[in-house]
């Protein structure tokens, strides 16, 4: 299992996804996307996860933070978002090397969530998106089944 340093857990606490920079980069990105009013609480579940669907990564990682932080966010989101944020780099032994601005922050931290067991699933279902290979990595590396399990609903 991921341990993760008392100094990147204290930069961590000082989030960069938690600055005011990062959630009016949201804000700008959502308006771009035409649906300015995603994160406000009435959003549910599924259009959530519809814009995850339609996400284009090249944007960068403040709105999936801020959707990952949403009540209505799901298990299967978080996965999603995990794993299309190229979380399974994790395995690598030197993940924390990318240059990647806050990737490896906004991947630990969303690892962390998951792990934690702060998403419930209720509505959104979630196929484990990779090869077989990889899933033999991530048993290896000790991560919980949560990471490598299908989840139906």
């Amino acid at each position: 299992q991921i341990k993760l340093s008392n100094e990147r857990k204290e930069k961590m606490s000082v989030n960069y996804f938690e600055s005011k920079e990062s959630k009016e980069r949201a804000v700008f990105i959502l308006e771009s996307y035409d649906c300015p009013d995603l994160l406000k609480e009435q959003s549910d579940a599924f259009a959530l996860d519809e814009f995850i669907d339609n996400y284009n990564w090249d944007d960068g990682l403040e709105t999936p933070y801020f959707i990952l932080n949403h009540r209505n966010c799901e298990l299967g989101t978080a996965l999603k978002i995990f794993y299309l944020g190229e979380g399974i780099a994790m395995v690598q032994v030197d993940y924390t090397n990318h240059k990647l601005g806050h990737w490896v922050e906004f991947i630990e931290y969303t690892f962390k969530r998951i792990v934690e067991g702060n998403y419930k699933s209720k509505y959104i279902a979630f196929k484990f998106p990779l090869m077989e290979r990889s899933k033999q990595r991530i048993k290896e590396a000790g991560w919980p089944k949560v990471f490598i399990e299908d989840i139906v609903v």
